[in-house]
């Protein structure tokens, strides 16, 4: 019998991490037997945590030899795919692959934020190519933003300091005095003192400094490994909510910086946390609920280490089906041996037009010289010399696909629509920082003439797409952080 009932606290722990609620389902009156049982057995596996939850109940987490090998197999799950994307050598495979994972993590993060996006300006966010001035998205903008700064600088050790520096990046504020939140949203919290067994929404904005402080032990205890310390921390700021806005991002920031900590690769900052955010569905909402109940934060390293994988997985498809496309795109540019042909006749000729010749502009000072009476549209000009165009770095192409291209192009007229076709299509193919573009580029691209390029490049200079240049006797332009 004892066996048997081994199995039973083994199943409903090692295979399914059961709430007690759940299992009332199954046995219903008679669950206590069972629910002790269970209990007796997880606490042999209790690895107690240094911190409290909000309604001060002690926290832990419970790591059976099978739940330690789940965990350590999830992790080495995400390292490989955070490895994956930092080794791409290929610049548009890695521009895609970088995508793909972003879309996941923003797309997740909104589930939660709701922010009023629309798809086109959602994809030009993630392609890098959003440039809108809209409050509204700054949240997404903003958590794209701080990916791209936390991927490209070496890992640190995670603390209080680095919870504060990346709601600094969230939020777009500077943190003086009082970094954490002094006022509640409503008076649910405040009521729930008041409650037996209480969920709370968020900490009450007297409570947070004795839980922050719970929360800076937990996170210096070395004992815990990457993935059960980044489910801590993700849980602890999206429970307590510490700060006046940007809670989510900075809770699926901090997780990620835990392990790319630990993994030493900043490309861990692409890791899919998002789906393990408070809200995110009604199942989470329930596993948060149980975790404040109970203290033991192995719910949602459960629930966390069943999701990921799915997750993991699924990027890992895309991943691969990049490198497929872009394989096969190579493929078909391999010339076949042609093959003798006769001779087509000869078209009869085409009637030439003889079109006018339009001359650069004489260029005095660093400004433009304009006919008398001729209207242009207004562009700041700045005169620069060979070495400035040397000492200009190079920055980030958005390497877009042919799709991208052509979602990118509609996204512009849509956002912008007193530019044409040709004016979109060019600045969508042309719009790597520290480039630099001419007026003859334009007029190549579009096959116009030379007085057209040249209105159509200072519209987009005077627009804020491009900054215009004077360089010797001819203008170049190069494009702006318009984006940001």
């Amino acid at each position: 019998m004892a066996t048997t009932n081994n199995q039973i606290a083994q199943k409903f722990t090692d295979e399914t991490y059961s709430t007690k609620n759940s299992m009332r389902k199954l046995f219903g009156a008679l669950i206590e037997p069972y629910w002790q049982m269970i209990a007796k057995y997880r606490d042999a596996y209790k690895h107690p945590i240094n911190t409290r939850t909000i309604g001060n109940t002690p926290m832990y987490v419970i790591l059976t030899d099978v739940i330690k090998t789940k965990v350590a197999a999830a992790e080495g799950k995400l390292e490989a795919l955070a490895k994956k994307v930092s080794s791409l050598d290929d610049l548009i495979e890695s521009s895609q692959a970088k995508r793909a994972c972003l879309s996941i993590c923003l797309g997740d993060l909104n589930t939660v934020a709701k922010v009023n996006i629309s798809e086109l300006s959602f994809n030009a966010l993630v392609n890098e190519t959003y440039f809108e001035n809209n409050v509204a998205h700054a949240p997404l903008v903003n958590y794209v933003d701080a990916i791209y700064y936390y991927s490209s600088v070496s890992p640190k050790a995670y603390g209080i300091d680095s919870l504060c520096e990346i709601f600094q990046k969230c939020s777009k504020t500077d943190i003086i005095d009082n970094i954490y939140r002094t006022k509640d949203w409503d008076n649910t919290a405040k009521n729930a003192k008041y409650q037996l067994n209480a969920v709370y929404p968020y900490c009450p904005s007297d409570w947070i400094e004795r839980c922050m402080e719970g929360f800076e032990v937990a996170v210096a205890d070395t004992s815990l490994s990457p993935l059960v310390k980044a489910v801590l921390v993700l849980f602890l700021v999206e429970h307590i909510k510490p700060f006046d806005s940007d809670n989510d991002a900075v809770a699926a920031l901090s997780a990620k910086s835990v392990i790319a900590e630990a993994t030493n690769n900043p490309f861990a900052f692409f890791l899919p946390f998002e789906c393990l955010l408070n809200g995110y569905n009604p199942q989470i909402s329930a596993v948060y609920a149980e975790v404040q109940r109970t203290g033991d934060i192995t719910y949602l390293l459960d629930y966390a280490v069943t999701n990921l994988n799915k997750v993991v997985a699924s990027l890992e498809d895309k991943i691969a089906n990049i490198r497929i496309d872009t394989y096969r795109e190579e493929s078909t540019r391999i010339p076949e041996i042609e093959k003798p042909v006769a001779p087509a006749p000869k078209p009869a000729p085409a009637p030439v037009v003889v079109e006018k010749k339009e001359e650069p502009r004489e260029v005095v000072n660093g400004v433009e010289v304009i006919p008398h009476g001729e209207k242009k549209p207004v562009a700041p000009v700045e005169t620069l010399t060979a070495e400035d165009i040397d000492a200009t770095p190079v920055g980030r192409s958005p390497n877009l696909s042919d799709r991208e291209v052509k979602e990118y192009v509609i996204y512009l007229m849509e956002t912008e629509p007193d530019l044409n076709k040709k004016q979109a299509s060019f600045y969508a193919t042309h719009c790597t920082e520290g480039r630099y573009y001419t007026i003859q580029q334009f007029k190549s691209y579009t096959k116009c003439v030379y007085e057209t390029a040249r209105t159509s490049m200072d519209k987009l200079a005077a627009k804020g797409f491009y900054k215009k240049c004077a360089l010797k006797n001819k203008f170049v332009y190069t494009p702006t952080k318009k984006r940001r």
